[in-house]
């Protein structure tokens, strides 16, 4: 999750105005559930890290991606769980005046983090960010980055689930500044 304070990182503005930018994502952190080492759900840190914000105009939301994984302790969580979750991100942000972009949950085939049915839960949460319309806009991570379910080499990290520079790079150049 990320919120908008200064100078988004390419140095690019909207509107001859700098965008600052409020980096509020947590390695490992999960939608649905506490962690007891990654820390509150994103359900509970969506106020304090977005909603309480002063100037927060726009938030992309990337989130679910460790709800799916084999070691999530919690036990399997469904697409509708996860979509139920954002949905209540969405209208907290909505009734608030602030803007949703939805991001999509990348692939994770080939990690330790990787299911079957995590896949099929992901690709079902992916077609509602894509085509549910709950979103003020998408960007389409899973497709920048994917390669057959995989992240691609190019932009894998080497754990087959978080990205390296050049796939951080990829993905935010895939956000269309005029959604912002």
């Amino acid at each position: 999750m990320g919120g908008i304070p200064t100078g988004w990182p390419n140095g690019s503005s909207r509107g001859g105005r700098p965008l600052g930018v409020v980096n509020a994502g947590i390695g490992g952190n999960r939608l649905l559930s506490d962690s007891p080492v990654y820390g509150e759900k994103g359900l509970s840190r969506f106020r304090r890290d977005v909603l309480e914000r002063p100037g927060v105009r726009t938030v992309i939301v990337m989130d679910g991606v460790n709800d799916l994984a084999a070691w999530n302790e919690t036990g399997p969580v469904t697409a509708r769980q996860i979509i139920e979750g954002l949905r209540a991100l969405i209208g907290a942000a909505h009734a608030r005046g602030i803007r949703v972009v939805g991001g999509t949950i990348m692939p994770m085939k080939g990690s330790a983090a990787y299911t079957g049915s995590g896949e099929r839960i992901r690709d079902e949460v992916n077609r509602w960010i894509r085509g549910g319309g709950a979103y003020d806009s998408v960007v389409d991570f899973d497709r920048v980055v994917d390669d057959r379910g995989r992240i691609r080499a190019l932009y894998d990290s080497g754990d087959h689930i978080h990205l390296n520079d050049t796939g951080y790079r990829a993905i935010a150049d895939a956000v269309d500044l005029n959604t912002l």
